[in-house]
């Protein structure tokens, strides 16, 4: 039970510490396996500390965003916790074991499995009704229960008891974390998804969403990033008229600035975003000062769904997508950024429609950073034409791409120049080729850049 409930719990907690919570996956995934050898192999005098632990993980993955450490004493930190908290499960389970005679040990085996899969449910069912935060009070209730059965009545109602006292001050404990990490500025809602921690924070009279510890909506780079991925199609195409309706599909709802710019302009717009809590505190803060009423317009979509199985689901074409998506560090994540899916996105366009794609680092020197480029490779190998528009100011690149009539640099050139506060490089034809000699497209076969993006995680 504890074992299926500490992922969820540390993987929140951890996921702001990196910045990632793909980070925080991989060091529970090595925790767990380092955890799980040391407890078989625990001294009983082991125990108690290791217990105490684990119970309070939950308030130390949480105070952990708070430390001004380096990444890399962060990694380690989390690592050598999450370990020691998993080895004192693994080590209850062979105390549980050894406390029966071995002529049972073979009936008590699948008992011993039964139980670890009805707690493992209980554990979810009970995360899910006390809600992200005091969920942490399901960690000690099976601890206690092992100790009680093992005879140490003591320690199980004293893990017990820190269990609540934990959940309880959880609350507490973020207050002081968010006034840390955000100083001067307000944080209005905060939760643990099952995918990533988001917060919606006030500043300066607006909000900002924040995913794991990291801003996405409002800074002055991803407002000159959302002008290029949002902005500059639209102008390309013009309004949407009575006599000419428009349609636009965004992918990934973020600070619901894309959709706002594309209602501006009268477009029927759908977002699909597959975080349910982004969806629900990017409305409910930050949809007003994106000019949007969600509740209001029937003209705007907003679906909690994956993109993949939304697009088989509907059969629409549209006049711009929108795919503003994390960085593929996860399988799930890069099957999305794949030769294949980017081809169903372009076969999904109108005959004029754009696709507009965020790839994450600007040129440099020209030089693209390789996965952006795999990813680049992967759009412009099926002979699309793609243009593709880098600024150093936005810290970002980002690719157009038209199955039909060409993007000429001599059409979108007028439109950059005019961008206030950054100068924008547009690469083209030759100069696209040159960016992407030396890599390769992702593919549903071949995820080596997703495994490159892993490994630079590993090395900070």
């Amino acid at each position: 039970m504890a074992l299926a409930w500490l992922q969820l719990v540390c993987s929140s907690g951890l996921g702001p510490v990196f910045g990632s919570g793909e980070m925080a996956l991989q060091v529970l995934a090595v925790s767990l396996l380092a955890g799980h050898t040391l407890g078989y192999s625990a001294r009983r005098k082991w125990m108690e500390p290791l217990l105490l632990i684990s119970v309070t993980t939950g308030a130390a993955t949480l105070l952990m965003r708070c430390l001004p450490w380096s990444y890399t004493q962060r990694v380690a930190a989390a690592c050598g916790w999450t370990t020691l908290a998993t080895a004192a499960l693994a080590h209850l389970s062979v105390r549980w074991w050894n406390a029966h005679p071995a002529d049972e040990r073979e009936q008590r085996f699948s008992q011993f499995y039964r139980s670890e899969l009805l707690g493992a449910a209980t554990a979810l069912l009970l995360g899910s009704w006390l809600g992200p935060w005091r969920s942490t009070l399901v960690l000690g209730l099976p601890m206690a229960a092992a100790c009680w059965s093992l005879g140490a009545k003591r320690w199980g109602a004293a893990l017990l008891l820190i269990a609540v006292i934990q959940a309880a001050a959880l609350g507490g404990l973020r207050q002081g974390v968010w006034s840390r990490l955000y100083p001067g500025a307000r944080v209005v809602e905060g939760t643990a998804s099952a995918y990533q921690t988001v917060e919606v924070i006030e500043r300066g009279g607006s909000a900002e969403l924040y995913l794991n510890g990291l801003c996405h909506h409002n800074l002055a780079q991803l407002k000159l990033l959302d002008a290029l991925l949002t902005d500059g199609p639209l102008a390309l195409m013009g309004p949407a008229t009575p006599s000419q309706p428009r349609r636009a599909l965004v992918l990934g709802a973020g600070g619901l600035t894309s959709a706002g710019a594309c209602r501006t302009r009268g477009w029927d717009t759908t977002v699909v975003e597959l975080d349910p809590d982004v969806l629900r505190l990017a409305s409910t803060w930050l949809a007003a000062q994106a000019g949007l009423h969600p509740a209001e317009d029937p003209q705007l979509r907003l679906v909690t769904d994956d993109a993949r199985h939304f697009l088989l689901q509907d059969t629409g074409n549209y006049d711009l997508i929108v795919f503003s998506l994390p960085y593929p560090y996860s399988l799930s994540v890069a099957s999305l950024f794949t030769q294949e899916f980017l081809a169903t996105l372009t076969g999904r366009l109108s005959s004029d429609g754009i696709l507009s794609i965020y790839l994450g680092a600007p040129v440099v020197r020209g030089r693209l950073d390789p996965v952006a480029a795999s990813l680049l490779l992967a759009l412009t190998s099926k002979q699309q034409q793609v243009i593709l528009l880098s600024s150093w100011e936005a810290g970002n690149s980002v690719a157009w791409c038209r199955p039909g009539r060409g993007l000429l640099p001599a059409l979108v050139r007028p439109w950059s120049s005019n961008l206030s506060g950054q100068h924008v490089r547009l690469y083209s034809g030759s100069s696209l080729a040159s960016l992407t000699a030396a890599a390769e497209p992702m593919r549903l076969a071949d995820f080596r850049t997703c495994a490159r993006l892993n490994w630079e995680l590993w090395r900070p």
